[in-house]
């Protein structure tokens, strides 16, 4: 029996409160870590190029939201590239398209995309201390988010994205082969079949708007391995801690 003390702080431009609390859980040494799209984020301490061409090919300016997002990242730790932040806004003007024909998300103007998604997914990167190397699944992908927005902000990571739907599956796929992505997993099954292949094989294991915290706990935990931290997004954790 473990009892990790859960922390939880709200971001946010005044002074945040922070509620700390006991939880037991008999749930292997993997600890558990809540970040909220209203920038409440829950945490329990863990165990802690350029390409060589003859010519550099113009980059084309990025628009407002996602030139922001240069500045917007840093707090959290992230240094993103003029590359980077290109391949962020062609994956938006894939989502926006694909959207008109199949129910993608409810996101859809480009300054929404930039901040509720893209930034959103990157206060992961706020949560723990990060290598950049990291094994991550992510569990309810959807279009994508938090998993491909994470892999790229840090191409290093081995991504892992489980989405039970099949045509947004699909979409993932589409995106990852648009954006030059080969290295992603994707998976059109349920996080309970992956879990009886993949039990204790990652690092880190993230949920975005896919249950209640104790059901993306039961989904995530198995997955990690010992030491490995669970990420989720939730607008409301009060009541559910």
């Amino acid at each position: 029996m473990l009892s990790p003390t859960l922390i939880v702080i709200e971001l946010g431009l005044k002074p945040p409160p922070v509620i700390e609390t006991s939880w037991t859980a008999a749930i292997g040494a993997a600890s558990a870590v809540v970040a909220i799209p209203n920038r409440t984020i829950a945490s329990a301490p863990s165990a802690s190029r350029r390409p060589r061409a003859d010519t550099i090919p113009t980059m084309p300016a990025a628009s407002a939201p996602f030139a922001a997002l240069t500045g917007e990242a840093a707090p959290l730790g992230l240094t993103l590239s003029a590359e980077q932040i290109a391949s962020c806004e062609r994956y938006a003007d894939l989502l926006i398209e694909r959207n008109t024909s199949i129910n993608l998300t409810a996101i859809t103007l480009p300054a929404d995309i930039a901040h509720k998604h893209f930034l959103d997914s990157w206060t992961a990167f706020a949560v723990r201390a990060w290598t950049g190397r990291e094994c991550v699944i992510d569990i309810g992908s959807g279009a994508g988010f938090p998993g491909l927005a994470l892999r790229l902000a840090r191409p290093g990571l081995a991504v892992t994205l489980v989405e039970s739907v099949g045509k947004k599956a699909r979409f993932v796929q589409e995106a990852c082969a648009a954006l030059g992505i080969t290295d992603v997993e994707v998976r059109n099954e349920r996080a309970e079949t992956v879990a009886q292949e993949r039990r204790g094989r990652y690092d880190v294991g993230t949920a975005r708007a896919v249950g209640t915290l104790g059901q993306v706990i039961e989904y995530l935990l198995p997955l990690l391995r010992v030491g490995g931290d669970a990420i989720a997004w939730k607008g409301r954790v009060s009541d559910e801690l």
